[in-house]
């Protein structure tokens, strides 16, 4: 199943909480992610060692101060973020401070690593900033790019 026709996404859907994006959005994205350093011999992660970052453990953090976090990120930049799950779905752009205190529920029932991303609105237009993400793999640790 995919992870966005999961009833509690199809809810935030529903309520106007997120939308999502094209597909081709999706896969430009995880274009984007294989061209990272990855840790190897998985590859199911970034190689946070050869990219400039923070690190937080967000299980002992509360939404506020997980958003006042991402604040100080390359996303913190952005109005907008998308949450990533896979090349083959729908990307959910929702509000900065929306995404990031509900990752724990945009991120529930996704298997591997999943990222959120910054996105602006212009003139109708989504503008990806690729290079301005999180990581979520599901372990104590949350990585962004600084």
């Amino acid at each position: 199943m995919m992870v966005t026709k999961a009833d509690h996404i199809q809810e935030m859907i529903a309520a106007g909480k997120t939308k999502p994006l094209p597909v081709p959005i999706s896969r430009d994205f995880g274009r984007f992610i294989e061209s990272c350093p990855l840790q190897l011999p998985l590859g199911a992660s970034i190689d946070w060692s050869q990219m400039p970052h923070s690190a937080v453990e967000w299980y002992e953090k509360s939404d506020q101060e997980l958003v006042e976090w991402a604040r100080t990120l390359k996303l913190g930049r952005s109005d907008h973020v998308a949450m990533w799950y896979n090349s083959d779905e729908p990307c959910l752009l929702t509000g900065f401070e929306f995404g990031v205190a509900n990752l724990d529920a945009l991120t529930w029932g996704a298997p591997g690593s999943r990222y959120l991303f910054g996105v602006e609105l212009h003139e109708g237009n989504y503008r990806c900033s690729f290079d301005a993400f999180l990581e979520v793999t599901g372990g104590r640790l949350l990585h962004g790019t600084v």
